[in-house]
Protein backbone atom coordinates (compact mmCIF):
# COMPACT_ATOMS: atom_id res chain seq x y z
CA UNK A 1 0.00 0.00 0.00
CA UNK A 2 1.58 3.60 -0.88
CA UNK A 3 -0.23 6.28 1.25
CA UNK A 4 0.57 9.11 -0.63
CA UNK A 5 -0.41 7.31 -3.89
CA UNK A 6 2.62 7.71 -5.67
CA UNK A 7 3.82 5.27 -8.20
CA UNK A 8 7.99 4.46 -7.55
CA UNK A 9 10.04 4.60 -10.56
CA UNK A 10 12.34 2.31 -9.16
CA UNK A 11 12.28 -1.13 -7.58
CA UNK A 12 14.43 -3.85 -6.89
CA UNK A 13 14.17 -7.73 -8.44
CA UNK A 14 13.93 -10.35 -6.29
CA UNK A 15 14.93 -13.22 -8.58
CA UNK A 16 13.46 -15.88 -6.73
CA UNK A 17 10.30 -15.18 -6.26
CA UNK A 18 9.79 -12.97 -9.44
CA UNK A 19 8.78 -9.95 -6.65
CA UNK A 20 9.54 -6.47 -7.45
CA UNK A 21 9.46 -4.23 -4.59
CA UNK A 22 9.53 -0.68 -4.52
CA UNK A 23 12.31 1.73 -3.93
CA UNK A 24 12.44 5.43 -2.84
CA UNK A 25 15.01 8.06 -4.38
CA UNK A 26 14.59 11.60 -4.22
CA UNK A 27 16.54 14.22 -6.37
CA UNK A 28 17.51 16.90 -4.00
CA UNK A 29 17.94 20.03 -6.80
CA UNK A 30 19.02 22.28 -3.85
CA UNK A 31 21.78 19.99 -3.42
CA UNK A 32 22.49 18.36 -6.78
CA UNK A 33 22.59 14.70 -5.64
CA UNK A 34 20.98 11.48 -5.33
CA UNK A 35 19.30 10.01 -1.79
CA UNK A 36 17.55 7.32 -0.44
CA UNK A 37 14.63 8.08 1.34
CA UNK A 38 14.59 5.36 3.96
CA UNK A 39 12.28 8.15 6.50
CA UNK A 40 9.41 7.71 3.74
CA UNK A 41 9.46 3.12 4.72
CA UNK A 42 9.86 3.56 8.42
CA UNK A 43 6.79 6.28 7.86
CA UNK A 44 5.14 3.08 5.70
CA UNK A 45 6.31 0.73 8.67
CA UNK A 46 4.96 2.66 11.25
CA UNK A 47 1.36 3.34 9.83
CA UNK A 48 1.40 -0.87 9.31
CA UNK A 49 2.22 -1.64 12.73
CA UNK A 50 1.66 1.39 15.02
CA UNK A 51 -1.15 3.08 17.15
CA UNK A 52 -2.72 6.50 16.91
CA UNK A 53 0.35 8.18 18.02
CA UNK A 54 2.72 5.89 16.23
CA UNK A 55 0.31 6.90 12.76
CA UNK A 56 0.93 10.55 13.89
CA UNK A 57 4.76 10.34 13.86
CA UNK A 58 4.61 8.63 10.22
CA UNK A 59 2.60 11.13 8.88
CA UNK A 60 4.87 13.63 10.14
CA UNK A 61 7.93 12.24 8.55
CA UNK A 62 6.29 11.62 5.76
CA UNK A 63 5.00 15.16 5.01
CA UNK A 64 7.74 16.54 5.98
CA UNK A 65 10.09 18.82 3.41
CA UNK A 66 13.51 18.90 2.84
CA UNK A 67 13.87 21.41 5.52
CA UNK A 68 12.10 19.11 8.16
CA UNK A 69 9.34 21.67 8.12
CA UNK A 70 5.62 20.72 7.84
CA UNK A 71 2.58 22.95 7.11
CA UNK A 72 -0.49 21.52 9.00
CA UNK A 73 -3.00 21.96 11.27
CA UNK A 74 -3.64 19.15 14.34
CA UNK A 75 -6.97 18.87 13.19
CA UNK A 76 -6.20 18.48 9.44
CA UNK A 77 -4.02 16.05 10.74
CA UNK A 78 -6.24 14.30 13.08
CA UNK A 79 -8.88 14.52 9.74
CA UNK A 80 -6.62 12.79 7.14
CA UNK A 81 -5.49 10.17 9.82
CA UNK A 82 -9.27 9.89 10.81
CA UNK A 83 -7.72 9.95 14.76
CA UNK A 84 -9.43 12.39 17.25
CA UNK A 85 -6.86 16.20 17.63
CA UNK A 86 -6.57 15.62 21.43
CA UNK A 87 -4.80 12.32 20.04
CA UNK A 88 -2.42 14.82 17.68
CA UNK A 89 -2.01 17.46 20.55
CA UNK A 90 -0.60 14.65 22.95
CA UNK A 91 2.13 13.95 20.46
CA UNK A 92 3.08 17.35 19.60
CA UNK A 93 3.39 18.15 23.34
CA UNK A 94 5.57 15.22 23.49
CA UNK A 95 7.56 16.16 20.20
CA UNK A 96 7.68 20.20 22.23
CA UNK A 97 9.66 17.97 25.28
Amino acid sequence: MNPDNIKPKYGLFEYSTGEVIPLDVLFDPSKMKWKKVYAKNLARMLDITGDEKTKVIGYLIRKMDSENKIIATMRGIAAELHISPQTVNKVMKIMQK
